[in-house]
């Protein structure tokens, strides 16, 4: 049987819980991999009385891209509904949110959904407006589908764990992409992406 492999479609199919814990998971083992000054935490319950915060995460100098250095709460998102003006103000206007960004911390958006690179323009400025009429010098963070399927890569374990079949990591072969009984088709806009992803942040 032949297995396909679209790591954009799997991501962006996950439900709520499924995307905090994804997010938990990468963050994790970034921290891990990091060094004993990195710091992560987060919680599994999507209903959690965080105020708005769904991790916070504190990074030294140096950490490798595209994790951000510093102190960055973060918020997770996915299924259908569009990040609109009125979603992002939702979001950033929460209590813990605003706190948190009035006290120097920097603000981090894990998104599953998939978007158009007009999209991802359009999100960025709709949440960096927010965040910075809260406060000027807060730093905004993306982690859309590009970024997330990068840290995937950097982390295979969670491939498995959101669903790619074992077999694609077992034998000899030094890669997935050079899988005999793995059909890959090259995605040159999203190939792109990953290749400059060190460019965006």
């Amino acid at each position: 049987m032949k297995l396909e492999l679209d790591l954009g479609e799997r991501i962006s199919r996950l439900n709520s819980t499924e995307a905090v814990r994804l997010f938990k998971a990468l963050m994790t083992a970034e921290a891990q991999a990091s060094s004993s000054a990195a710091v992560f935490s987060a919680t599994n319950k999507t209903t959690a009385a965080d105020q708005g915060i769904d991790g916070r995460s504190e990074f030294p100098r140096g950490t490798p891209r595209p994790i951000p250095a510093g102190k960055t709460i973060w918020q997770v998102k996915s299924g259908k509904q569009k990040v609109t003006a009125a979603v992002a103000k939702k979001e950033v206007r929460k209590k813990g949110v605003l706190t948190a960004l009035r006290n120097g911390w920097s603000y981090g958006f894990f998104c599953t959904q998939d978007h158009s690179d007009s999209t991802v323009a359009s999100i960025r400025a709709l949440l960096e407006a927010q965040v910075k009429a809260v406060a000027p010098k807060a730093r905004v963070h993306l982690f859309l589908v590009p970024t997330i399927e990068a840290l995937l890569y950097r982390n295979p374990t969670e491939l498995y764990n959101i669903g790619v079949p074992i077999r694609a990591f077992t034998g000899d072969a030094p890669s997935l992409r050079a899988r005999e009984d793995l059909d890959y088709v090259s995605d040159p806009p999203r190939d792109l992406q990953l290749a400059e992803l060190g460019n965006l942040f």
